[in-house]
């Protein structure tokens, strides 16, 4: 998987290259070139964005999932539901150019609405996990909130 994943990216990095190369060897089309360029280029750009978010989310959803509170609620909700459903995962917020994490809501989605049990924010780059405690606000390390819940 990682492999294809790899040579997908590679394969838009390549076009991102070889069309710049294309727009100096013709400087006569330029104008032309350029605004097909930059409206290819943003498709591109979107298309690549989506690729590599589309690795970090599988990438974060495997290691939340294999939290133990994570594997334990999942435990709880196939033996409720009679081994139909699990745990979910839904993305609240992605990352863009001022916020540099994914907002993750993990629950019970169930048919008419989804459950929260637990909020984390996720830093894919060197996936960092905190978890958003909902009546303080506080964001806390996994440590600290397995500390907190073992209190109370």
């Amino acid at each position: 998987m990682k492999k294809n994943n790899v040579l997908i990216l590679s394969g838009f990095m390549a076009a991102f290259f070889c069309a710049s190369r294309v727009a100096e060897a013709f400087p006569e089309n330029h104008k032309r070139f350029s605004n097909e360029w930059s409206e290819k280029h943003f498709f591109l750009e979107e298309k690549l964005n989506v690729l590599i978010d589309s690795v970090n989310l599988k990438r974060i959803m495997y290691k939340l999932f294999n939290l133990p509170e994570i594997r334990k609620k999942n435990k709880f909700i196939d033996s409720l539901t009679n081994h139909k459903k699990g745990i979910s995962m839904r993305v609240m917020k992605s990352p863009d150019r001022m916020i540099k994490h994914y907002w993750i809501a993990v629950g019970y989605d169930s048919d008419f609405r989804f459950e929260t049990y637990y909020n984390f924010y996720v830093w894919p780059k060197q996936m960092f996990i905190k978890y958003l405690d909902p009546i303080t606000g506080e964001l806390l390390t996994l440590e600290e909130w397995r500390i907190r819940i073992k209190v109370v």
